[in-house]
């Protein structure tokens, strides 16, 4: 473990003491650290490490610095993934139209099964694209 730990560490600190991994990434910008053939989220690792205490399967850890590469234990906090997803940084949650222009409001936006808005117009645009 303690060689597992050392290899984590050796990370950079930026100005607001993150420690930031620099190793590879998920494509949604975590870090990945390959352990016994698995890859997994390297904050969670590092969270686990340090505290001496497991994640509970019910719950995330939240970045307080919302920088996801950020590894420093001092800024990770064990959460609910709905309290994480309301306090987390989505620059995409204040856009009032989507990439093509058309507004999100009640009659044009449906949520996916991701969570994710979804503007009906493009959709339907989308699915009669789909059958022709």
């Amino acid at each position: 473990m303690e060689n597992l730990k050392n290899r984590i560490l050796r990370q950079t600190v930026n100005e607001h003491d993150c420690i930031l991994w620099t190793g590879a990434t998920y494509p949604n910008g975590y870090g990945s650290i390959r352990i016994s053939g698995k890859n997994y989220r390297v904050h969670r690792i590092m969270y686990e490490l340090e505290t001496n205490k497991q994640i509970p399967a019910d719950m995330t850890i939240h970045h307080r610095c919302n920088n996801r590469l950020c590894i420093n234990v001092n800024h990770l906090q064990i959460m609910s993934a709905a309290d994480n997803r309301r306090l987390g940084y989505f620059p995409n949650r204040y856009k009032t139209h989507c990439p093509q222009g058309h507004e999100y409001d009640k009659e044009n936006t449906y949520t996916n099964k991701y969570g994710r808005r979804v503007c009906r117009l493009c959709d339907k645009l989308r699915t009669q694209l789909r059958r022709t």
